[in-house]
């Protein structure tokens, strides 16, 4: 019906919408163990975000866009293109540091962290664990600051996560002595969310 709509019809104002739908599908495609067919669904949201927000000014559809990125690379990575998730990454990556560091929407700093987290996973899997330490760090600062000075204790696992896997990678890379405060990081966060919850 979109489709129609936007491309037959010429209603502009619903294409992101279509884009969203294309997304939605994307996601149960790719769920569904058909990443190449996600991927393709993928191009075509981030064709039509790419139009809104870069020709029409559509500001607000800019995250959007960072998400199709980070959800395509995903679909890249589980068919094994690890080299290309990572070029996606990257660009949902400027997308957020952009929209979080210079322009000041600290609501997305979660977002901007969970593609850090993201990127280091798909790194660490090319062997790269000094990069993915380096991106698990940067995820770690915006969870610190969001856990413990903004009060959002639901990030509380994600800040943990972050903490074993830049241990393991650091564990991998040799650096023992790193690796066992991060550890003791990671357990503490964990201890305090079995003893919180029972």
């Amino acid at each position: 019906l979109y489709e129609r709509l936007v491309h037959q019809e010429g209603r502009t104002e619903l294409a992101d919408n279509l884009a969203g739908a294309y997304m939605n599908k994307a996601v149960s495609v790719g769920a569904l163990g058909d990443h190449r067919g996600a991927v393709a669904l993928y191009d075509q949201t981030i064709a039509i975000y790419e139009r809104l927000v870069r020709q029409d000014y559509r500001t607000e559809l800019t995250d959007s866009l960072a998400l199709a990125y980070m959800r395509k690379a995903y679909a890249v990575s589980a068919f094994g293109d690890k080299r290309s998730a990572v070029a996606l990454y990257d660009q949902a990556i400027a997308i957020r540091e952009r929209l979080v560091l210079q322009e000041g929407q600290t609501e997305l700093a979660g977002d901007l962290a969970m593609t850090y987290q993201n990127k280091a996973i798909t790194v660490s899997d090319l062997g790269n664990y000094r990069g993915a330490a380096e991106l698990y760090g940067q995820a770690i600062a915006i969870y610190e600051r969001q856990v413990h000075q903004e009060g959002r204790t639901e990030l509380a696992n994600n800040l943990a996560a972050c903490y074993l896997n830049k241990a393991n990678a650091s564990s991998t890379l040799g650096d023992y002595q790193s690796a066992l405060a991060l550890y003791d990081q990671a357990i503490a966060i964990y201890e305090r969310q079995v003893h919180q919850e029972g």
